[in-house]
């Protein structure tokens, strides 16, 4: 790993919903968040994109 472009920090829900809004190109959320928010429910604990 490097730390070439600085420290790395996980982005919330709402905070990639917002660096993406409006990009020109289809973006997904895969994975446990993908699924919690399809079934519009929650069963993790986790908060962050990186879990």
């Amino acid at each position: 790993m490097t730390d070439e472009y600085g420290p790395w920090q996980p982005l919330s829900l709402l905070a990639l919903r917002e660096t993406f809004n409006g990009a020109p190109f289809r973006w997904w959320l895969t994975g446990g968040l993908g699924l919690e928010e399809y079934a519009k429910a929650s069963w993790r604990v986790s908060t962050t994109l990186e879990n």
